[in-house]
């Protein structure tokens, strides 16, 4: 008796969770970088590669995962096809990104906090860039809608602790003094749009 009310736990409990993998074609990550000292900016894009998250009872309790393809890194910005091919080159190689080296960038949740009942929660855990990882968050409006689960939020992180040095003032001071119209802030803005369809889970 004991072992048939112990496996019907155990089956109970895994029922309860289920692991959705992401849609990378749905989801979608926007960047922006800005110069520090006047409204220069670029803008663009990055695929999701892969992922999951895993919720229990309709809502995120568990973990996930975000795999990012670096290489996959656009700008939209409007300016013509060679200037775009060379700021996403420069994004690519080693002042930046350094995509061949690091093909990938992750953020692997590790807690995730329900902050309202309309779907706001934060997702704390690890943002790994060009090989190096720093705690990150992000707080994300999570919601069901035409059978897919999404989440949308907006993560800022400081490029500079990920060794991301171009015209960084934090890694050249000096800069302020001499170029100070070239310096571009070390925060980097994303935001993201998750999207997991509701039926195919594991």
């Amino acid at each position: 008796m004991k072992m048939l009310v112990g496996l019907f736990v155990f089956l109970f409990a895994l029922s309860a969770f289920a692991k959705l993998n992401l849609d990378t074609e749905k989801s979608q990550i926007y960047w922006k970088g800005t110069k520090l000292f006047n409204s220069d900016n670029h803008v663009g894009t990055v695929k999701v590669k892969s992922g999951y998250i895993e919720l229990e009872k309709d809502r995120v309790v568990r973990d996930g995962k975000i795999e990012i393809d670096m290489a996959s890194i656009e700008t939209t910005d409007k300016m013509p096809d060679d200037m775009k091919k060379k700021l996403v080159g420069h994004l690519k190689d080693d002042d930046f990104f350094a995509v061949d080296k690091h093909p990938t960038a992750t953020f692997d949740i590790k807690r995730v906090t329900v902050l309202d009942k309309k779907g706001k929660h934060e997702f704390s855990g690890d943002l790994t860039i060009r090989g190096k990882t720093k705690p990150a968050k992000v707080v994300m409006d999570v919601t069901k809608k035409d059978g897919m689960w999404v989440a949308t939020g907006t993560m800022t992180f400081d490029r500079s602790q990920f060794d991301v040095k171009y015209n960084s003032k934090t890694i050249f001071p000096n800069l302020v003094k001499t170029a100070k119209d070239k310096v571009i802030d070390d925060k980097i803005e994303i935001k993201m749009a998750l999207a997991a369809p509701l039926s195919k889970k594991k």
